[in-house]
């Protein structure tokens, strides 16, 4: 029992409550999809219904997730279930946060979009508008779809905080973990003990007749896109006054990062502003008889941050000062002092020191870049514009791609044939492959929402051809089939000869007497957990979960290996850990906590799910 929670640990329930709650969460937008006059709906939680084309999103998004996790993505149909799944486990998760008086503040709301939606530490609103428009989402739909997600993280918290580890359960399952095991083994050779294994062809045809579904062509498809490129809308011109205006928008922006060094003086005016300008009145005019600024700062000035420093404010640059401070400071030369200037604070006199900023080059050492500047600006602009008609129109007219093409003036292209997993072309990205598959193109045969191929490249497509996997001729896997068959009545032969040995040895017999032609004593090794390299994993595995030896006596096992041997292994001793750190107890019991609170939370869930009323479409399956 704690080596299978150990092993749970180390597998799906360390992401269990991310692919349950974050997955279903990244679908914004759209949350069902009418086509033909009928709605498609994969499924129903009591009044909320799961459309089609959700249900295809969701599925794209987890086999991208395992993919980019190394792992090998299942059959579609078993990715399209897990994905169904986990959809109706967040409509569950959402109506149960709200009966249960979870709330989430619009100061919280705000607060938590900000977070994400943040560029150089302030919040990027052309970013978030962007964001928002590449999944076909208004701010309003976003906010009702994150507030969601938020009440049920609050009770997914509530849930899964309270859980409980002992020192004792923590203990035992670094034991396991660190555990090394002493064995012997014998090697059975295959080959030498199973030479006599013949396979006919009634076994093979048995074989191939009744795993079918293994001996199969994939489907294949071919598509028509239209696509827009920034090298299909290349031909954008570029007038002299646009360029003109550029370049002096770069000017200005030169000059705001124009750095000024000031002194002022401030008096500040309280109640009586009358006496603090006439104060200030006297003060100029002691400068305009030659007084010095810095020393005339320290004698009068009412700002205590730069009086001890003759007025001295440092370095300053636009947006640091109020406006009527900064638009007086910018107005003067180099060595100038100020009129007399009025703000919150009071009145002041402003002096210029020094004067530092960026060197503005010329319009014509800037003119080529500000040409492709503007250029690719105007094709982006293009980009976007077009990929929106591109969107529309494709919607609006869901039988053919000729229209689309018309109304972006772009040719349509084919494909050739590909696969769901595989593809040359344009059908060698996975986002085109996932959309050919998904069932409104390719079993409603409609066209594709808009795809993002890379940044800016887009296109939609639809389905030109469709060949349906078939089976391949027995005469093809015939010889592949044979061998599968020879090892596995050649192991099923070998096993009985280790059983056999094993017998001897329980009964005493000695190790280098059960030894024979094909049985070769491999000698004594030990391993972990952490084990690599010596044995696969697999046998690794195995050693690991044998019974312990009890009564100084070994314990037997034999062992089915990946090269079709068998290996008879005699285990000696188990070693434990004689010391377990702090550092270890802590991180194995975070670790087994968040085990048990996952399994606490899927409990939850299936509570959930008894009580409600759930319809699965099992027609979405059936044309997989």
């Amino acid at each position: 029992m704690l080596l299978a929670i150990n092993e749970k640990i180390k597998g799906w329930l360390g992401g269990a409550i991310i692919a349950l709650i974050a997955l279903p969460f990244a679908l914004w937008g759209i949350q069902s999809y009418i086509g033909g006059g009928e709605q498609l709906i994969a499924a129903s939680v009591d009044d909320r219904e799961i459309s089609l084309r959700e249900l295809d999103k969701t599925a794209s998004l987890l086999r991208q997730e395992m993919q980019s996790r190394s792992q090998l993505p299942p059959s579609d149909i078993i990715v399209k279930k897990r994905a169904l799944d986990q959809l109706v486990n967040t409509a569950l998760l959402e109506q149960a946060s709200f009966e249960q008086g979870y709330r989430i503040s619009d100061a919280y709301l705000a607060a938590k979009t900000r977070q994400i939606f943040t560029r150089d530490g302030k919040f990027d609103k052309d970013y978030f508008i962007a964001a928002l428009q590449s999944q076909g989402m208004t701010p309003a739909v976003f906010e009702q779809r994150y507030r969601s997600e938020l009440r049920v993280s609050q009770m997914r918290d509530a849930i899964m905080t309270p859980a409980i580890v002992s020192d004792a359960d923590t203990r035992k399952i670094i034991e396991l973990q660190k555990q090394e095991r002493e064995f012997r083994w014998l090697k059975l050779n295959i080959d030498k003990l199973a030479n006599d294994v013949t396979i006919t062809d009634d076994e093979i045809e048995t074989y191939y007749k009744s795993r079918q579904n293994q001996f199969m062509t994939p489907q294949q498809v071919s598509i028509e896109y239209v696509e827009l490129t920034p090298e299909a809308l290349s031909d954008v011109s570029i007038d002299e006054s646009q360029i003109e205006g550029l370049y002096q928008e770069y000017v200005a922006s030169a000059k705001q990062r124009e750095e000024r060094k000031a002194r002022h003086i401030l008096i500040a005016s309280g109640d009586d502003k009358s006496k603090a300008r006439e104060t200030l009145v006297d003060i100029q005019k002691k400068l305009q008889q030659g007084e010095d600024f810095a020393a005339l700062a320290k004698q009068y000035s009412d700002d205590p941050g730069s009086a001890e420093q003759g007025g001295d404010l440092g370095w300053v640059e636009t947006g640091q000062m109020v406006k009527p401070f900064e638009d007086a400071l910018y107005k003067l030369n180099k060595g100038e002092t100020s009129d007399i200037v009025e703000t919150e604070f009071g009145y002041h006199l402003i002096r210029l020191d020094d004067v530092r900023g960026a060197e503005i080059k010329t319009l014509a050492e800037m003119r080529d870049e500000l040409v492709e500047k503007l250029k690719k600006e105007a094709t982006d602009n293009a980009l976007y514009e077009l990929s929106e008609v591109m969107a529309t129109t494709a919607y609006e007219n869901p039988d053919s791609l000729d229209a689309v093409a018309q109304a972006v003036s772009q040719p349509v292209k084919t494909s050739e044939l590909f696969t769901r997993n595989a593809g040359a072309g344009i059908a060698g990205n996975d986002a085109v492959r996932k959309a050919a598959f998904s069932g409104a193109v390719l079993q409603q045969g409609e066209n594709s929402d808009l795809i993002e191929v890379s940044p800016n490249h887009v296109l939609v497509l639809r389905v030109k051809q469709n060949v349906e996997a078939a089976p391949v001729p027995l005469e093809t896997v015939k010889n592949t089939i044979a061998e599968t068959l020879r090892i596995t009545k050649g192991q099923q032969a070998v096993s009985k000869i280790a059983d056999e040995i094993i017998a001897k040895l329980k009964q005493g017999v000695a190790v280098q007497d059960v030894l024979q032609d094909g049985v070769v004593d491999q000698g004594s090794k030990t391993v972990s957990n952490k084990t690599q390299g010596d044995f696969d994993i697999s046998f690794v595995r195995q050693v690991m979960t044998m019974a312990p030896p009890a009564d100084d006596k070994p314990s037997y096992k034999a062992i089915n290996m990946s090269t079709g041997d068998v290996a008879v292994v005699i285990l000696d001793k188990v070693i434990y850990p004689q010391t377990v750190t702090d550092e270890e107890m802590a991180a194995i019991k975070s670790r087994f906590k968040r085990a048990r609170a996952t399994e606490d939370f899927a409990l939850v869930v299936d509570a959930l799910k008894s009580k409600a009323d759930i319809y699965i479409n099992k027609k979405v399956f059936e044309q997989e």
